[in-house]
């Protein structure tokens, strides 16, 4: 088990813990382009990716400001099955989280048993707490193995919190390099909307997968490891007119296709 702790940053590195991470956490370069528009911003991010075979919490150590947004990116495979049910997720300070989006791979992923599910989580509407946040994801599953790489970003200003749109897709196994994409939503509600968008892939094993943007998003992070680690990426992109989005990413690993990929985007305004 690995746990990862990381500030959001444009740019990408490797650290000594594996590359869903950028170093210390909590603090940190932000995104450009959500801090140049209105009040959004960045506050702070962690990360994880674990075997479950105990449970591994994302940690948001800083102070949290009442009515502050807090977004949630998962990535998961299993050799039964994966459920991203509401119980699957809490806090320590009693907040309600919503499932926003979610997909799981109808195809085998990875082996003949496997199966790889991605989904996003919020809470609008904070309560403020003057310690670290302690959030608990443990998806409903069932065989022997489950791994999961998950980032929380809190974010501020978000002027409603609330879900607009949401959609999800898999893209069938292709030789590397191999684009897929969330699907594209309806159109969204408000002008200035944040998306988020988590994705994995299912070929690449026992080798890392690299992702890269395809569609104008920043990505926040992403776990190229396929070894006892759930491969995933997250992205956001902040928007100021309404429209119907997707998200996509091209992904490159060596050997040759072994199932899927799949991916979920949510708007948020």
């Amino acid at each position: 088990m690995a746990v990862l702790a990381l500030p959001l940053a444009l740019a990408l590195a490797s650290s000594a813990c594996g590359r869903f991470g950028f170093g210390e956490q909590g603090g940190g370069a932000r995104d450009a382009a959500i801090d140049a528009a209105r009040a959004i911003e960045h506050v702070q991010a962690t990360a994880i990716m674990a075997d479950l075979s105990s449970t591994e919490p994302l940690v948001l150590p800083a102070p949290q400001a009442a009515g502050d947004f807090i977004v949630v990116y998962a990535a998961g495979w299993s050799d039964g099955s994966i459920s991203w049910d509401i119980p699957s997720i809490s806090d320590n300070v009693g907040d309600a989280y919503h499932l926003a989006a979610e997909v799981t791979t109808t195809s085998a992923c990875g082996q003949s048993t496997g199966v790889a599910a991605v989904a996003i989580y919020f809470a609008s509407a904070i309560t403020a707490h003057a310690g670290a946040r302690t959030i608990t994801l443990a998806p409903t599953e069932t065989g022997s193995t489950i791994e999961i790489t998950a980032m929380a970003v809190e974010y501020a200003g978000l002027p409603m919190g609330a879900l607009d749109r949401q959609a999800s897709h898999e893209t069938v196994s292709a030789p590397s390099p191999m684009t897929f994409d969330t699907g594209t939503t309806a159109t969204t509600t408000a002008p200035t909307e944040l998306l988020a968008a988590v994705g994995t892939i299912c070929s690449g094993y026992p080798g890392d997968v690299s992702f890269a943007d395809a569609s104008g998003f920043s990505i926040l992070a992403q776990e190229g490891g396929t070894n006892l680690v759930s491969p995933g990426v997250a992205s956001e992109r902040l928007v100021s007119a309404t429209g119907a989005y997707s998200a996509a990413w091209t992904a490159t690993y060596a050997g040759t296709p072994s199932g899927p990929a799949i991916a979920a985007i949510a708007t948020f305004k």
